[in-house]
């Protein structure tokens, strides 16, 4: 009888043990078995299938936009519901899909989880490879998702866009060609989580070469993103009218692009370091979003002289809504408002206002599913963009027609993905 009392006081006291460690056990931890997290589950999910029955298929245009007006930015709605300034747009509604991760982002996700951290300087720390919060908390931690992923361990794109003048109704075609490389942070391209040749603690490198328009011909940019957050990006670029490269300065990433709309920190809606700005979480949002789009479908229908494109499938995403101001006084933009898709850490919609607070600019991304050079896993890619001057009636509208990603050193493309692409040196190599 003694000895059975003391089996059943020792299970009872290992069973408060275990609770107590789950109770304490860091959340992320306990995520990590359950990642990836889809944006909609449950009952949340049902009450979503139960809309679906109704306007899934169905056209929506300034006619009716109303009706779907919870599930817009106002931003975006004032748009499709004011055909005598913007033109006639239309969208429809697409079912919710869940857009998964690749293997190695969950198993770089789930092996890691727990171990990260937001430093008192706002820096993330023990980060190695994956979404270091898988369900996060705050602002910050939702924009350090952001920052994550590479969207391409390697990746090659062509642009095929145009610079659209509301005013006068007419197109300037932009054409260029980027190729960039991620050094460190890599979850699908071997070796990772890093290139081991990387004395110079590389981050992430692009390069792009300009097409179209005439007075970028030729031309080529380089931007070394380093490891160290706190550190200023390189940048370079090289004129093929002089063969010469010049050395920029930080703030040249502030500076519109050849007549465009868009500043190199515009890049994927925000392309610079996360603690380079200040955030606050405004909550989330059930927001109609681009998803599962073809953009060469959606840039064939472009009418010129048009700011906004039409035929785009809209699906609804529950997303994260941070306020972004950058701590710098005299940047570009006074705020920024990023809605961002909780499954691809993409930014899909973002309201940019002017240093005097009145909105500025407004940012749509599509997305669409790219099946990678090393497998037959795909990854979801950006492959539309449009950034509109709201003020001056002015827009620019990129499309990505030929997009390859996670491409291995000596792959198809492996001259591109080597170290030496990404040096000051080969913009006059490779230029012309």
């Amino acid at each position: 009888m003694r000895i059975k009392k003391l089996l059943t006081s020792f299970a009872e006291r290992m069973t408060v043990i275990m609770l107590l460690s789950l109770l304490f056990l860091p959340c992320s931890s306990l995520l990590a078995a359950e990642y990836p997290v889809p944006s909609y589950e449950g009952e949340e999910l049902q009450k979503l299938l139960n809309w679906e029955e109704t306007w899934v298929g169905k056209k929506v245009t300034s006619a009716n936009v109303d009706q779907v007006k919870d599930f817009l930015t106002e931003s975006y709605f004032d748009i499709v519901s004011n055909p005598e300034k913007w033109g006639e747009i239309w969208f429809e509604i697409a079912p919710y899909q869940e857009i998964k991760p690749t293997s190695g982002m969950i198993e770089a996700t789930r092996k890691y989880a727990g171990t990260c951290k937001i430093g008192p300087d706002g820096l993330l720390q023990n980060w190695v490879h994956g979404i270091p919060f898988p369900e996060p908390k705050t602002a910050l931690e939702v924009m350090w998702d952001f920052d994550a992923p590479t969207h391409g361990d390697t990746l090659s794109v062509r642009m095929v866009g145009f610079q659209v003048d509301g005013r006068r109704h007419y197109d300037r075609e932009m054409i260029s060609a980027t190729k960039n490389m991620w050094f460190t942070g890599r979850t699908d391209v071997a070796p990772l989580p890093e290139i081991a040749a990387n004395s110079k603690r590389i981050r992430k490198a692009g390069h792009t070469e300009w097409i179209e328009p005439k007075i970028l011909k030729g031309d080529r940019n380089l931007s070394i993103r380093w490891e160290d957050p706190l550190r200023d990006w390189g940048s370079w670029g090289f004129s093929s009218s002089n063969r010469r490269v010049t050395r920029r300065s930080s703030a040249f990433r502030w500076a519109q692009l050849g007549g465009s709309d868009m500043t190199l920190d515009d890049g994927y809606g925000y392309d610079y370091e996360v603690v380079a700005q200040k955030y606050k979480s405004i909550g989330r949002k059930d927001l109609l979003v681009p998803r599962h789009n073809n953009s060469q479908d959606i840039i064939a229908k472009h009418v010129p002289g048009n700011m906004w494109d039409s035929g785009f499938k809209m699906e609804r995403v529950n997303t994260f809504v941070i306020e972004a101001q950058h701590k710098d006084p005299n940047y570009i933009y006074g705020k920024q408002i990023y809605y961002i898709d909780p499954e691809t850490w993409l930014i899909v919609w973002a309201d940019k206002y002017d240093p005097d607070g009145k909105l500025w600019k407004v940012f749509q991304n599509s997305q669409e599913l790219i099946k990678q050079n090393i497998n037959d896993e795909k990854k979801s890619r950006i492959t539309y963009t449009n950034i509109c001057d709201l003020q001056r009636l002015h827009a620019t509208i990129g499309g990505y027609p030929e997009v390859e990603i996670s491409d291995s050193a000596d792959g198809p493309n492996g001259r591109f993905f080597r170290p030496n692409y990404y040096m000051p040196s080969a913009l006059v190599k490779y230029g012309y």
